[in-house]
């Protein structure tokens, strides 16, 4: 468990958690290291089976997404070069602020 407090976790329920199921393991072993934890307390919410909470916070975020969707396929319609750097802008919900 040390690895976790090396990583700049230090919440003691999420800490507990930890030790459910490899699956659950993997799924926030994944999210400590994910860029966006937004996208993450979603997938831990649905996970955990607090279905509401995780509606809530999917309905929050969904906006956001497709906005994101919307501005990519905007910047491949003009014809920019570089869409690996758009994809990567895009996915870290930066794309509308580099149009």
């Amino acid at each position: 468990m040390v690895w976790l407090i090396v990583l700049g976790v230090t919440d003691p329920k999420f800490i507990a958690t930890i030790t459910m199921t490899e699956s659950h393991f993997l799924l926030k072993l994944h999210c400590i290291r994910s860029i966006d934890r937004r996208l993450c307390s979603v997938v831990y919410y649905f996970s955990s089976g607090q279905l509401l909470w995780g509606w809530l916070a999917l309905s929050v975020l969904l906006p956001g997404f497709l906005v994101q969707g919307v501005s990519y396929v905007w910047f491949r319609a003009d014809g920019q070069q570089g869409q690996c750097l758009s994809v990567v802008l895009h996915l870290l919900q930066l794309g509308v602020w580099k149009r």
